[in-house]
């Protein structure tokens, strides 16, 4: 059996990942070139290297080189999940609206392929959010901390709503330590509206993507000319110097078009000097469901690129950064990650899962208009395999392990892969049938080319790094 391996190279140096062992391991370019050959079945018996066998043999006795792989796709959680469900819920959004005052370009609810709903005049009914939330309460007596979320469309156009759910939440989760989040465009902010989720201590996510320029090119209200922005600089303002309790609990989400110049995006915070004292949340245009999709320009990977590699070496101490804020959400992460290294581990074991799928209830869950409950509220809601239950009976034990373990519909070439451990691929990667055309192949190559790329640059990191 071939080794479970992934080869790599940087300029100076040539490495194997070790599957089981979740290292990067580095070789002599002999060894490198041999093991090139075990993978791809080249191997001749004639002419053997010592020095090449000398270097192998110490590897497998160092327990590298295995060639175990795992046997059964199998979420951690899935034998747990019972328990979970039954007493360690701690977390519900509610989808208080399908409608919404703005109809941004990107947005898959303006418009999309036919693989999710569009913009409509739909709310949730306040007995279904309140069956949603005496299922939490229920659900959950292991848990002292609760998150509930607000979520549409834009729920700032039912905010009586939220006021009724948040009266009822007070009723009938006493003892609990509730929090509250709201994820809104911040247009339909009023005083009333800031007073009640300074009041509640509420968590508010907004949306800003940018300058003015950048921002109302795809963010535009559904009636009129106004600008966006100009609506959403002056309610920050307006919480920053009069909410200030409410201020230190915003977070700006911003969505980066790759179409756009990327140095034009720290404009932003060169304008706005207060917004480096939010906390900054920033992602990429997510093109699935899109009919048409927001591919990067060559000068915007460039100066990407460019960007990231200055915050390399801000994060290493090399160079002062301006806009930190801006370039931390961005990057932040990922190096933390590199320069934190693997985790790690012996073997894969008999049965693991890739690392995508939540477990319901317990990292995201969503009650929509209609009483459905879904994984999160970031798939598909015209989908029905992507439904876990109804308002009446409540979560499906078996749904719910089936979308734990999608990872199933695709289980050879999941066993298989390199990244199994870094897969974060989840049922939004399979639905509409998408195991069975070229969009989750793609997907597929996506993740193992992105970790490969990130294999890549931990080693260089480390070779050009004082951390080497």
């Amino acid at each position: 059996m071939k080794p479970f391996i992934h080869l790599f190279e940087t300029p100076k140096n040539y490495y194997f990942y070790d599957v089981n062992r979740n290292e990067n391991v580095q070789v002599s370019q002999k060894v490198y070139g041999y093991l090139e050959r075990v993978l791809n079945d080249d191997v001749r018996e004639e002419g053997k290297d010592l020095d090449i066998e000398k270097e192998i043999r110490m590897l497998k006795e160092n327990g590298y080189l295995s060639d175990n792989q795992v046997k059964e796709i199998k979420h951690l959680g899935t034998d747990l999940l019972p328990l979970y469900l039954a007493r360690k819920m701690n977390i519900l959004t509610i989808q208080l609206t399908q409608n919404c005052n703005l109809r941004c370009s990107y947005c898959a609810y303006t418009s999309n392929n036919g693989t999710n709903r569009l913009h409509q005049n739909k709310k949730v009914d306040l007995n279904i959010a309140k069956k949603a939330i005496l299922m939490l309460r229920d659900n959950s007596i292991d848990s002292n901390k609760l998150s509930i979320g607000f979520y549409g469309g834009e729920p700032l156009l039912e905010f009586d709503l939220i006021k009724e759910i948040v009266r009822f939440c007070k009723k009938e989760l006493i003892g609990r330590e509730v929090n509250y989040t709201i994820t809104t465009n911040s247009t339909l902010l009023s005083d009333e509206i800031l007073e009640f989720f300074e009041r509640e201590n509420f968590q508010i996510v907004l949306s800003l993507d940018g300058p003015k320029k950048i921002n109302d090119k795809n963010r535009k209200f559904l009636q009129g000319n106004d600008s966006v922005y100009d609506k959403v600089i002056k309610n920050i303002k307006k919480i920053e110097k009069e909410y200030k309790k409410l201020f230190k609990n915003l977070t700006i989400n911003m969505v980066i078009d790759p179409t756009q110049n990327f140095n034009d995006y720290q404009e932003l915070f060169i304008q706005n000097p207060l917004l480096n004292k939010v906390k900054i949340m920033a992602t990429l245009v997510d093109n699935d469901y899109k009919e048409v999709e927001y591919t990067a320009t060559e000068l915007f990977n460039k100066q990407y690129g460019e960007n990231r590699y200055k915050y390399y070496l801000y994060y290493l101490g090399k160079i002062e950064l301006e806009n930190k804020k801006f370039f931390s959400a961005l990057f932040q992460q990922n190096y933390k990650e590199l320069l934190g290294g693997h985790r790690r581990a012996y073997s894969l074991g008999k049965t693991a899962c890739p690392s995508g799928p939540c477990i319901p209830g317990k990292q995201r869950l969503m009650v929509d208009v209609n009483g459905m409950f879904y994984p999160c509220e970031r798939i598909s809601e015209t989908d029905e395999n992507n439904i876990i239950g109804n308002i009446d009976r409540g979560i499906e034990l078996n749904k719910s392990i089936e979308v734990m373990n999608i990872a199933r519909q695709n289980e050879e070439e999941c066993k298989k892969c390199f990244a199994f451990r870094y897969c974060g691929l989840c049922i939004k990667a399979y639905e509409e049938g998408k195991v069975q055309d070229q969009r989750l192949k793609n997907k597929c190559q996506s993740t193992r080319n992105g970790f490969h790329n990130h294999l890549m640059e931990m080693e260089f990191i480390r070779e050009t790094s004082d951390l080497a």
